[in-house]
């Protein structure tokens, strides 16, 4: 589960504790899975969604009684310019964690020493690779995914998307 999932379910558990706040993981192609999120969706009044194929196709299940609110992928990636993702083959290599630094990913794949490849993580690097550029095209990133996911997403008012990263949740009755 990820950790803004578990941030966000909580968050909600508190500003409504006579409700039932419920975070399902929705494998719309595992068909135990699929019969889990229908079930749900039958009883459910509000289903708050991220925008995904998956959710398109279970849209039509929960139908009209339903209110969806879309809600943005927040990824923010503009405080980790580094971060990349290792395949080996058709799968995400796991070490210590899903993600890795690009340039130590890139050392140990040229057979650094670890001491050699500490070398890289200097200002002149980060600079050459735009790490200090990347905040700015982050913040846009994620301004662009929020004013996408329409006027229900966040509680942002369109166009405030651009100032620092926030997301604060509004609820109304």
């Amino acid at each position: 589960m990820s950790g803004k999932i578990v941030g966000f379910v909580a968050a909600l558990r508190l500003i409504f504790p006579d409700d039932v706040i419920q975070w399902l993981p929705l494998h719309v192609a595992i068909p135990a899975a699929r019969e889990v999120a229908e079930a749900e969706l039958a009883t459910a009044d509000v289903w708050i969604a991220m925008p995904s194929p998956e959710n398109e196709q279970l849209a039509a299940i929960a139908g009209p009684a339903v209110r969806r609110i879309r809600w943005p992928h927040l990824n923010f990636n503009g405080f980790h310019p580094d971060v990349v993702y290792a395949l080996q083959g058709p799968e995400i290599f796991r070490g210590v964690g899903d993600y890795h630094s690009a340039i130590g990913l890139w050392a140990w794949k040229r057979g650094l020493e670890p001491a050699d490849a500490a070398r890289l993580f200097v200002p002149e690097v980060f600079d050459a690779f735009g790490y200090f550029q990347y905040f700015i095209s982050a913040q846009q990133m994620l301004g662009a995914e929020i004013e996408g996911a329409g006027s229900t997403s966040c509680g942002i008012p369109p166009g405030r998307t651009r100032s620092r990263f926030r997301c604060t949740v509004v609820p109304r009755r």
